[in-house]
């Protein structure tokens, strides 16, 4: 019996160490989960405090983005205002080009004209210059035929007054 009673006692003993074994571990259980919750519970205030700066920062970046889309929309509207500012300079430029174009041409006909009346003056004077020194000698001729015209009447002038000389005398 007294072994019986001793296995006995020895069973009791280890059913209480095993209690005292599982007590402890759910003691250590809990503490672990304590001491995690209590963690958790230091991170989840972090993360309060951490979702209001965001929610504080999130404020500022709708409030900057409004801005930039108030920038946005009024300088979507200067592109809107430089692009028909754009087509109306383009439209300017090719009609000065068309001008520019048009008095290419005539200033290329003018100088065709100018270039045509040029030769016509040169050949004028050319002409000229030859009827010229045509009139000039033809001027000395006739100076030279009545300086010999005058010497000859001179001369008869003289033989006439000599005949009278002796008519009369």
């Amino acid at each position: 019996m007294a072994t019986e009673r001793e296995r006995q006692l020895l069973k009791e003993q280890k059913k209480r160490d095993r209690t005292t074994t599982n007590q402890d571990m759910l003691k250590g259980n809990l503490e672990k989960k304590n001491r995690e919750t209590n963690k958790f519970m230091r991170e989840n205030k972090m993360l309060e405090r951490r979702n209001e700066e965001l929610r504080g920062e999130l404020k500022k970046l709708q409030e900057q983005f409004r801005e930039v889309d108030t920038a946005v929309v009024g300088l979507d509207k200067d592109k809107r205002m430089w692009g028909i500012r754009e087509g109306e300079l383009d439209a300017r430029v090719e009609e000065v080009e068309q001008e520019r174009n048009d008095l290419l041409a005539q200033t290329e006909e003018l100088t065709l004209a100018m270039e045509d009346k040029m030769h016509l003056l040169d050949e004028f004077e050319v002409k000229f210059k030859a009827l010229y020194k045509e009139w000039e000698d033809r001027l000395l001729a006739k100076d030279e035929e009545l300086l010999a015209g005058m010497e000859e009447r001179e001369c008869l002038l003289m033989q006439i007054h000599r005949m009278q000389a002796r008519i009369e005398g």
